[in-house]
């Protein structure tokens, strides 16, 4: 545990592109009624979960590791100033070349000196770890997500699915395979609040996508994830967003803190 954890040599940074948006599409054109009722009860994506954040003003630096090509912080450009970080350097030039993001680094999640790496471009009020952590063994998830917690000074928002949900080496990328699925207790036990996103777990399977190709069962999933209170009952949800804000929460009883032999002492 720690700043230097023990990742596994040679597994770097990955994500599945954009995971809010299947692998694969259902096809075809969709009746206005079922857009409008998609439209009416999607869930928040992670990407406008940190847009809340951001709209409170409390985050100008942000990073996001293993961007790939796509990041969620590049619409608060230039309010927010940004990072990417990546294993593959592919990757990062194609990213470069779009300038969805302001300074790009070229790290692998398995080098001992991974976070020193991201902090000498710190400090940062957010961490984005979008769609990682499932691809990598559980326990190895765990110390990224102490790392991810020791390099920034207010947020870290992690998205992954709910449980675990197979997936292969998909583009030709064997590293794009699934390694340890997540629960809702696992995030809630360390202090993160956590929502559901990406409909439900009961419709949607492989990479995201409807387990039967079809409008009608696109309609049935935006209604069953509003009548299941998906959002808010992340364990119907096929997507598990998770935000922690590593300050911790303030003083309830009178500002007084007690010490070790119960003696009351007044904050500053």
């Amino acid at each position: 545990m720690g700043d230097s954890p023990h990742f596994e040599k040679g597994l770097p940074l990955v994500r599945v592109p954009d995971r809010a948006q299947p692998l694969s599409s259902t096809g075809g054109t969709r009746a206005p009624w079922i857009q409008a009722v998609a439209g009416r009860f999607l869930q928040p994506t992670a990407e406008e979960r940190i847009g809340r954040l951001i709209e409170h003003g409390e985050v100008l630096r942000a990073i996001d590791l293993g961007c790939g090509e796509y990041s969620p912080l590049t619409r608060f450009r230039p309010e927010v100033w940004t990072v990417g970080v990546d294993a593959s350097a592919e990757s990062l030039a194609r990213a470069r070349s779009k300038e969805i993001l302001d300074d790009f680094l070229l790290a692998d999640v398995t080098d001992a000196g991974f976070f020193d790496q991201c902090r000498a471009l710190g400090p940062f009020d957010l961490v984005a770890a979008v769609d990682l952590i499932e691809h990598l063994p559980k326990r190895l998830g765990f110390d990224l997500l102490e790392g991810c917690e020791k390099l920034t000074s207010k947020f870290v928002v992690v998205q992954t699915p709910n449980g675990f949900v197979e997936q292969g080496p998909e583009y030709g990328n064997t590293f794009q395979s699934h390694r340890s699925g997540w629960f809702q207790h696992d995030l809630s036990g360390l202090g993160y609040k956590v929502y559901g996103s990406t409909g439900t777990r009961i419709m949607r399977g492989y990479g995201a996508n409807l387990r039967v190709q079809s409008p009608l069962a696109s309609a049935v999933d935006a209604l069953l994830t509003t009548a299941l209170g998906a959002s808010t009952h992340p364990r119907f949800a096929f997507n598990l967003i998770a935000i922690k804000d590593v300050r911790g929460v303030p003083a309830h009883v009178g500002g007084a803190v007690n010490g070790p032999m119960g003696d009351e002492r007044q904050h500053p």
